[in-house]
């Protein structure tokens, strides 16, 4: 039995509703303290069932509650509650608050960690030192990258512990790929995940599944896929894996907003400062940064692009301005050869981590990757923000002027948020701040997308304002769905997207049209980026 045979062959099952009042009885602790919705309660009967599960449900639909008593029908011992770092306090007034209706554990029998945490230097003995049985992952995206610290010490973690459970949780469960969370369904799921669980099967399932793939289908691939095909009786193949991943055991994906109201996104487009118009021609045509870095693959050019179409971009900075060139230069050629290679081969290798672990790899590579080896393990220097030119900045401020309601301005970097703080009295959130209830829609505030653009609540708010075009139809879901949600006043929340006019925002808007047809084809959620009006974007 090949793994696509295993797939189908996973049993669906109905819930009755004596499981759901069985399980009612066993997470409530006072009836009228209050009541769990139809979602919570079908998503806690499928955890208890497959002792793990994957929770794909949109904004609104209560995954605090689903992530709290997780443990309670689990019957876990030692459970670790994972979140964003911006959601660390407030995570744990909600659990305190929700006690009182049900049977939610205390420390040390539930303990809350923030992903931040886990990542540091000391946060490689924090599951070590706790001993979890069962870890849940609230917005479970943000270990989505094989390649993060944190990642690896989860997966780490379950290697030493197989027994332990793990439920993940996000409204965004995967981007543009498969990749992005086939482990978190290994771990969730095992023998009951709906994915490939080897490389063979899954190269195949991608090639014929994902966003986009460097590499064509093969009559092989069609075969290996076909037991599904035939399963759904569908001859799309993420129509067919929608279908038996909303009917997995473990598994529940809502398929409706939780919010009707409508949404409008505009573009504000502005003149494009030589500076910065110099500084995208040296990118798209060298694939270089500001400060002579040469970058390896496109998405780090998207990366970089996004940035400066910002008005800032990351660069090093040296402990007392100390350069280390060895390590620069073996990175710079060893960044150059990986460009070449990843343009070139056609093994299947489409990032640096495979480009590492590549056997045979040609002469130019090997050189390059040796001489990288030898200093690799030496510290980057801290990466700070420098502020190209203020114009997307100011027009974003001028924007906000305009309108007759209070705005939220999401930024990617502490370095705008200072901009806005110290130089225009707009109050800023950095990552790590906590919102005060004095600001909530009394005025126009400015906020770190990467700590707030996700898990807040933030419906006192009903206009938005971004600096460029999101990197992702999940990063737009996510930061939108901040205001656009249940307890939203307003009938329409609005969006503002500051762009340079040398960038085409219909190009931009198209790949977050792909990303979203990804996303809704292959977990059945509906998107803000396809239920949204977007206006002037069409030039």
């Amino acid at each position: 039995m090949n793994e696509t045979e295993r797939i189908v062959a996973i049993r669906t099952n109905e819930i009755s509703d004596k499981e759901r009042e069985d399980l009612v009885q066993v997470v409530t602790r006072n009836k009228r303290g209050a009541e769990l919705r139809e979602t919570q309660v079908d998503s806690l009967v499928r955890i208890k069932r497959a002792r793990g599960g994957l929770i794909a449900a949109g904004v609104g639909h209560g995954k605090f509650l689903i992530s709290a008593l997780a443990p309670v029908v689990l019957e876990s011992s030692r459970a670790l509650l994972l979140v964003p770092a911006g959601l660390l306090e407030q995570t744990k007034m909600e659990l305190d608050k929700w006690r009182g209706a049900f049977r939610i554990p205390c420390e040390p029998y539930l303990r809350v960690l923030s992903y931040s945490q886990l990542s540091t230097v000391s946060g490689r003995f924090a599951l070590r030192d706790y001993q979890p049985d069962l870890i849940i992952a609230d917005e479970c995206h943000k270990i989505r990258r094989l390649e993060s610290a944190r990642t690896k010490r989860v997966i780490d973690y379950y290697q030493k512990n197989p027994s332990t459970r793990f439920v993940g949780l996000s409204g965004t469960m995967t981007a543009r790929s498969l990749k992005d969370f086939n482990h978190l369904a290994e771990l969730a799921l095992r023998e009951l995940s709906p994915l490939p669980r080897t490389w063979r099967s899954m190269r195949a399932w991608t090639r014929l599944i994902d966003v986009r793939s460097d590499e064509r289908p093969t009559p092989a691939d069609h075969r290996e896929i076909a037991p599904l095909l035939n399963w759904a009786k569908d001859t799309r193949p993420r129509e067919a894996f929608r279908a038996r991943f909303v009917s997995s055991p473990g598994v529940l994906a809502t398929t409706s907003s939780a919010f009707e109201g409508s949404l409008e996104v505009y573009a504000e487009r502005y003149k494009t400062p030589d500076s910065i118009r110099m500084a995208l021609e040296t990118l798209e045509t060298r694939w270089r940064t500001p400060d002579g870095q040469d970058l390896a693959s496109a998405l780090d050019v998207a990366r970089v692009r996004r940035q400066l179409s910002a008005g800032y971009w990351l660069r090093w900075e040296w402990p007392d301005g100390i350069i280390d060139f060895e390590w620069l230069d073996a990175r710079r050629e060893w960044m150059s050869a990986v460009r070449r290679y990843l343009k070139s081969n056609r093994s299947g290798v489409d990032s640096i981590l495979l480009a590492e672990r590549a056997e045979n790899k040609p002469g130019y590579l090997e050189s390059a990757f040796v001489a990288w080896t030898a200093v690799k393990d030496r510290p980057a220097p801290p990466v700070v923000a420098e502020i190209v030119d203020r114009k997307p900045l100011e027009t974003a401020l001028e924007v906000a002027s305009k309108l007759d309601r209070p705005s939220l301005i999401w930024s990617e970097s502490p370095r705008t948020l200072s901009f806005y703080q110290e130089e225009r009295s707009v109050k800023s959130y950095a990552p790590g701040d906590v919102l005060t209830l004095e600001d909530r829609g009394k005025q126009t505030i400015a906020l770190s997308r990467r700590s707030h653009g996700t898990g807040l609540n933030l419906d006192d708010w009903s206009s938005n304002i971004l600096v460029g075009i999101p990197a992702s139809a999940t990063t737009f879901e996510q930061v939108i769905g901040r205001s656009h949600r249940p307890g939203q006043r307003e009938d329409s929340v609005e969006v503002r997207i500051v762009i340079p006019d040398c960038i085409s925002p219909a190009r931009a808007l198209a790949q977050l049209r792909r990303d979203a047809a990804y996303l809704e084809s292959v977990s059945g959620q509906s998107t803000k980026v396809l239920s949204a009006r977007w206006i002037a974007f069409d030039s």
